[in-house]
């Protein structure tokens, strides 16, 4: 046991910290976590074991203050759970502390070649503590703070943990929303810092959240919504778009590299794999020789099989070399990683305009990334270009809609109205709708336009939306179909009540008995429901059943209807006084 004892109070170890830091740390206390308590000095040592694996922590006093603590976690802050732990058993249990005094009695009485002995003597015990020596000869004072940075980072860590918890309580499949919304509210910021170049402050304020969120997930205060690790993926994609940014020194690539490779493997200890991966990627190979051979274009065939998480990760990369105006290289790793669009796109980023247009239609083989090309291309001033990449594109089997819809107004508005129309009828046989339909006759002969519309009419099928069938039958007066297609839908009212109203309307002097039997059904409907919160649609109903009796001047049957609604429902107190309200004319 020690001579001295420092003496400081469990207050005094709240006010250094947090409740929730603090109930961790009280925690391991508990759990005996803290095996072994060294004291020399002003100086404290202690190794706390953690799921993970053993750490190290040294704490340091000035009189009866607590002046400096430090632990080997990686978590940037100096009262982390470990501390505490430490300071809680150094506080309740002095037994077991020890004194490194007879140790050190003991070596002094050494010489330096003994020294050496003893040191070898260790290390064929333990073979690792070679690389521990060595590490340790090269950098005495290991830090954990990988860049100065300008800002509190125990703020970053008390908002991360109030996102967290901000709804404890709450069924996780009500809350999940919310709580990833304030942690991506943290990485807004990190991207702040990063728009005016301050890439070190943005990066302290990822390392925090990081570290905040990861012991969370160690300490199992997670609920499952977040065990499946998506916002893990959007932490990796910030933390990509940070360090391809900025420039660190090699100690601080190491360290973060250090640090990142612990987060990793927690997360892969919560069954999320590969977490970080990209991240690394960027600290560790981003400079790689392997990296060079693609930046120089040595690769003569794309990269086999990249999947969806390469190539969102590869266009992070391809935005940061378009910032720095690194286009060949930015037209090989798009080549190597297969994406056709931003390989199309890098002639345009250097005005090779030609080749653009002819890499296009040779590699182009979705109407999507045809689309992108032709916009691009257009907003470069090259519009003949764009309308003949945009026609490429009317030749693939599916997904035309948007890429018609753009190309038949460009064409439209420059003139070229075969083209339109052609884009307009693609557009059409992938979506049918009303305004691509009057473009479509618009652009047609005269002539040929009622054969047209007749072959327009025979692409409209029973499984297209109920409300574009109505507008263009309604459009070209075909009411007989309008109304099959309405009374097809009556019992659908939640969602096609306004496309039923919309016939009913159009059709009010074509077909004014069906107006009434359909809408007086709907009426009664509602009434015989016996909600009086929902009379007002009843209500809503019988005018149109009036509407339609006023339309083919039968104003006696309208008069007998409502007189029969006031006497069938008479108990219905409610309904009978919104009647006379809403018709008090007819009453």
């Amino acid at each position: 046991m020690s001579s001295y004892i420092h003496k400081f109070t469990e207050k005094q170890i709240i006010l250094q910290s947090n409740d929730t830091v603090f109930k961790r740390g009280q925690h391991y206390y508990n759990d005996g976590a803290v095996t072994l308590l060294l004291q020399h000095n002003n100086t404290i040592i202690a190794q706390v074991d953690d799921e993970q694996e053993p750490y190290c922590t040294v704490i340091s006093f000035h009189g009866e203050q607590i002046e400096k603590a430090q632990c080997s976690c990686p978590y940037n802050t100096d009262f982390c759970k470990h501390v505490i732990a430490t300071l809680l058993s150094y506080l309740n249990a002095p037994e077991k502390i020890i004194s490194v005094e007879p140790l050190l009695h003991e070596l002094d009485k050494l010489p330096i070649v003994r020294y050496q002995d003893l040191i070898m003597l260790l290390i064929q015990e333990n073979p690792q503590l070679y690389n521990t020596i060595m590490q340790k000869l090269k950098d005495h004072c290991q830090t954990f703070i990988v860049t100065k940075s300008t800002i509190n980072t125990d703020t970053i860590r008390k908002q991360t943990n109030e996102a967290i918890h901000c709804l404890d309580g709450v069924p996780y499949w009500e809350s999940e929303g919310e709580v990833l919304d304030g942690l991506r509210e943290i990485i807004a910021k990190a991207q702040e810092f990063l728009e005016v170049n301050d890439g070190h402050n943005a990066i302290a304020v990822l390392q925090a959240l990081t570290e905040e969120y990861i012991e969370e997930w160690d300490d199992g205060e997670f609920c499952e919504a977040y065990d499946d690790g998506f916002f893990i993926i959007e932490l990796d994609e910030a933390w990509v778009e940070v360090l391809l940014a900025t420039s660190l020194d090699k100690d601080a690539a190491a360290q973060l590299t250090q640090n990142m490779l612990f987060w990793q493997k927690s997360a892969d200890h919560n069954d999320c794999d590969a977490a970080f991966k990209n991240a690394l990627f960027i600290l560790t190979d981003w400079k790689s020789p392997e990296m060079k051979k693609i930046f120089n274009g040595q690769y003569t065939q794309p990269r086999e099989n990249p999947t969806y998480r390469t190539k969102s990760f590869a266009r992070q990369m391809l935005t940061q070399l378009k910032k720095e105006k690194l286009l060949n290289k930015y037209e090989h790793l798009a080549y190597y990683e297969g994406l056709p669009y931003e390989y199309v796109y890098s002639f345009i980023l250097r005005d090779r305009i030609d080749e653009a247009v002819s890499k296009a239609q040779q590699i182009l083989s979705t109407a999507h990334d045809v689309l992108m090309i032709a916009q691009e291309l257009q907003e470069a001033n090259h519009t003949t270009q764009a309308l003949i990449v945009g026609s490429h594109g009317l030749t693939f089997d599916k997904d035309k809609t948007a890429l018609g819809d753009w190309l038949g107004h460009l064409a439209d508005t420059h003139g070229d109205y075969s083209l339109a129309r052609q884009a307009y009828l693609a557009a059409f046989n992938d979506a049918i709708n009303l305004e691509r339909y009057k473009n479509i006759i618009r652009l047609t002969n005269e002539e040929d336009k009622e054969t047209q519309k007749s072959e327009l009419l025979s692409l409209i099928k029973p499984n297209h939306h109920v409300s574009v069938k109505i507008d263009i039958y309604l459009y070209e007066k075909l009411f007989d179909e309008a109304i099959a297609t309405a009374e097809s839908e009556t019992d659908s009212l939640y969602y096609y009540e306004d496309s039923i109203k919309k016939v009913m309307l159009a059709v009010m002097g074509y077909n004014p008995v069906w107006v009434i039997k359909e809408a007086h059904k709907q009426a009664t409907a509602i009434i015989l429901e016996g909600k009086a919160q929902k009379y007002d649609y009843a209500i809503s109903w019988l005018t149109l059943v009036k509407k339609a009796y006023e339309s083919s001047e039968d104003y006696q049957e309208w008069h007998l209807c409502l007189e029969d609604l006031r006497t069938t429902y008479k108990a219905k107190y409610k309904l009978i006084a919104m009647l006379s309200e809403a018709f008090q004319g007819d009453i």
